[in-house]
């Protein structure tokens, strides 16, 4: 790449277990990205394919955070904040959403705090309003830790469609449908 980019953010990153030869191992995609392109690494995972507790974890998805500079204070900030369906669908879901934090010495300038951000595809405008709103005042926090706020970046898959393809999409039409209903003047603010 040239130029080289200062940062990647990468969401839906796998770790999966490759059964293939004697002994399974887990491969984790992003990092092999990374490697390609000499760069460093931090990853959070969100959901995980089978269940830790019976031990048939199969691998995990989440978010990465990628650069050729240093990865300083890397955190984990949980999604305190999560759809009423989501909620729902944690029974069958192991795991929960976080969202990996760095920040990344640029050079000659200030630090930079980047998040890699991965919304869930299902829930209210205002639900997802929520979830970013907790996020930054995680971020905020978080920056202010040092000797002088860090500028912060949020970055990734937010999970939102264009307005006429809205209803075209069959997993979670049903909540974008009541957004549009329910949350006329939310979705005018933002």
């Amino acid at each position: 790449m040239d130029p080289m980019p200062d940062v990647i953010l990468l969401q839906e990153d796998n770790i999966f277990k490759d059964s293939r030869g004697e002994s399974p191992v887990f491969r984790h995609a992003g990092a092999a990205v990374a490697r390609a392109l000499q760069m460093k690494c931090v990853f959070v995972s969100a959901y995980y394919r089978g269940r830790v507790d019976d031990d048939s974890v199969r691998g995990c998805y989440g978010m990465s955070i990628l650069s050729p500079h240093e990865l300083l204070n890397i955190t984990a900030f949980k999604c305190e904040v999560r759809p009423r369906i989501v909620e729902q669908m944690s029974d069958w879901l192991y795991g929960h959403r976080h969202f990996p934090y760095a920040e990344v010495q640029l050079p000659g300038q200030q630090s930079v705090g980047v998040v890699s951000v991965h919304l869930p595809s299902v829930g209210k405008f205002r639900e997802r309003c929520a979830m970013l709103e907790t996020l930054h005042m995680q971020m905020k926090e978080r920056s202010k830790e040092g000797t002088k706020a860090t500028p912060l970046l949020i970055g990734g898959d937010m999970n939102t469609l264009a307005f006429p393809f809205r209803y075209l999409v069959p997993f979670g039409t049903n909540d974008l449908y009541c957004s549009l209903e329910e949350e006329t003047d939310a979705l005018r603010r933002k």
